[in-house]
Order: structure tokens, then C-alpha cells, then sequence
């Protein structure tokens, strides 16, 4: 009857890819605890891997037990254009 523990992540902050106005962001492992720690089930929104344009895009995590209780938390992932990037397509 518990739901979900969830340890909100860090906010993420990232420059642009090479030659493109956002960048494809990866979120590091959720960390979940539950009085019946097998079979949760987490989802991302938007998932982890999409494409972010430039600004602020908030992410919620949604964490879901074996018994249906869940929990959910947020986080913003914020992509800063750097010129140097877009134009010469160089990383860092």
C-alpha cells in the first residue's frame, strides 16, 4: 500500500550537439525505493535519448510498484546554444 520512494535528479544542463540548434539528452538511473523493491517499472517524459530544443523542458519521472502505488517526481533538463557549436559543428 506504500508508494514509491523517489530521489528527485539533478537538474541537467548540457550545450547543443555539433552543428545543431539542441541536443539528445541521456538522464542518468532513476534511484527508487520501495518496501517491495522488485518489478517497479519507471517512465520518463519525455524518455530519456529524445531531443531537447533550447531553454527549459521539464521532465517527469513516474515510478510505479509491483502492487500499482506510484510516485512521481521532476526535473528540468536545459540546453544552452553555444555559436562556436552550431557553426563549426566542432565539440569541445
Amino acid at each position: 500500500t506504500e508508494p514509491p520512494v523517489i530521489t528527485r535528479p539533478e537538474d541537467i544542463i548540457v550545450l547543443n550537439d555539433p552543428g545543431s540548434t539542441g541536443a539528445y539528452v541521456h538522464y542518468p538511473e532513476l534511484v527508487v525505493a520501495d518496501n517491495c523493491p522488485s518489478d517497479i517499472t519507471i517512465e520518463y517524459s519525455p524518455p530519456s535519448g529524445s531531443f531537447f530544443l533550447p531553454g527549459t523542458t521539464r521532465v517527469t519521472c513516474t515510478a510505479i510498484d509491483a502492487s500499482g502505488n506510484s510516485s512521481t517526481c521532476s526535473f528540468n533538463v536545459k540546453v544552452i546554444v553555444d555559436p562556436c557549436r552550431f557553426f563549426s559543428g566542432n565539440s569541445l
